[in-house]
């Protein structure tokens, strides 16, 4: 090889090493770089203990699986990273949200095998506005997946706790 070759390896070689771990590794941290701008603001957690564990064991049916849950939050934008149980295994999304709306809604992952997915953009886009009303419930209507129930509930419920959740980290609640 050449000595201009051999250079241009090793500078690329460190420029690898350099770079952060970034969105190209992390589905989650994708999700949230895509609703930023650089630099990110710093990653946050809410504490699921308390009235917040109370209020998540309501609105989702069953325990929050985790202690803290991770948000971002900048500008009167926020992202909160959800995970809950599918059918056949866990369902992570994300959503975004500005003014107490959700404004965009992405499965980051999952393992259902059933039913239309509920990663389509069709079925997604319907979470897009969705707000609380003044009772604290979702003030529109999300159609289900026929043959994939349990994971087009299960992602009502999250969009639910997302926007609690928003609404308290605002102080609107």
């Amino acid at each position: 090889m050449t000595s201009r070759v051999c250079v241009l390896i090793a500078g690329a070689m460190l420029l690898f090493r350099l770079a952060p771990a970034g969105a190209a590794d992390d589905p989650q941290l994708a999700f949230v770089s895509r609703q930023f701008e650089a630099p990110l603001p710093e990653k946050q957690r809410w504490a699921v203990i308390g009235d917040t564990a109370d209020d998540l064991k309501k609105l989702m049916g069953h325990r929050y699986a985790y202690r803290s849950i991770p948000y971002w939050h900048r500008a009167g934008v926020s992202v909160w990273i959800l995970s809950t149980r599918g059918k056949h295994g866990l369902i992570t999304t994300g959503f975004a949200m500005a003014d107490g709306r959700i404004t965009i809604c992405d499965v980051i992952e999952h393992r259902e095998i059933r039913g239309r997915p509920i990663t389509t953009g069709r079925y997604l886009k319907q979470f897009s506005g969705l707000g609380l009303n003044a009772k604290g419930r979702l003030d529109g209507r999300i159609d289900g997946i026929t043959g994939a129930t349990i994971s087009s509930t299960a992602m009502k419920q999250m969009a639910h706790a997302a926007l609690h959740l928003d609404a308290q980290r605002a102080g609107d609640t």
